[in-house]
């Protein structure tokens, strides 16, 4: 389903939300304002020179390096542009948070696929839909491998993906996508 329109201030998207972290893919029908972000990125000690760059943290600690945090900074900047309707400038900052993303996170990580969910959305919010499909397919990828098609920001991610196709009206894909 459609993302909110930046312009729009009764309907937000909230994995365009300043206030929301990834990785938690949200859908974009939703019409929260509310953080619903990464449990452990808000909770847990930051970790960032108690490791090397070559060393992974323990499991569940938080990624804490340069390039996370310009992540999260590209991400705000890019949501608040999105929210203005100052698509260009959006569409810049979005583009840099998926890169830092994957430098600081890794390729096929959630956080990465919460930033190929939020470029993606910005597309079909300008109606680029060749642009979009790919980056929510990329996303949804990363999705099914790192937190499994049963956690709800996969089924997140499918929604969003056939939300895609009904702005197309490729309704069949949008159907066989619900039904997966």
């Amino acid at each position: 389903h459609p993302a909110s329109s930046p312009t729009t201030s009764s309907s937000t998207h909230p994995s365009l939300d300043s206030s929301s972290t990834p990785p938690q893919v949200t859908s974009s029908s939703s019409s929260s304002d509310s953080s619903s972000g990464c449990d452990s990125c808000s909770e847990s000690p930051v970790i960032s020179e108690a490791y090397e760059s070559s060393e992974e943290p323990p499991s569940g600690v938080p990624i804490s390096n340069d390039h996370t945090a310009r992540w999260r900074i590209f991400t705000d900047i890019g949501r608040d542009h999105f929210k203005q309707g100052r698509y260009e400038d959006a569409e810049k900052y979005l583009m840099r948070a998926v890169l830092e993303a994957r430098l600081g996170f890794g390729e096929r990580e959630s956080h990465v696929a919460a930033a190929l969910n939020n470029i993606a959305e910005l597309y079909r919010v300008r109606k680029e839909y060749t642009e979009a499909e790919p980056l929510y397919l990329e996303a949804l990828s990363i999705l099914d491998e790192s937190l499994g098609r049963a956690h709800p920001s996969t089924a997140t991610g499918l929604h969003n993906l056939a939300g895609l196709y009904l702005a197309q009206k490729n309704f069949a894909k949008a159907q066989e996508i619900y039904e997966s």
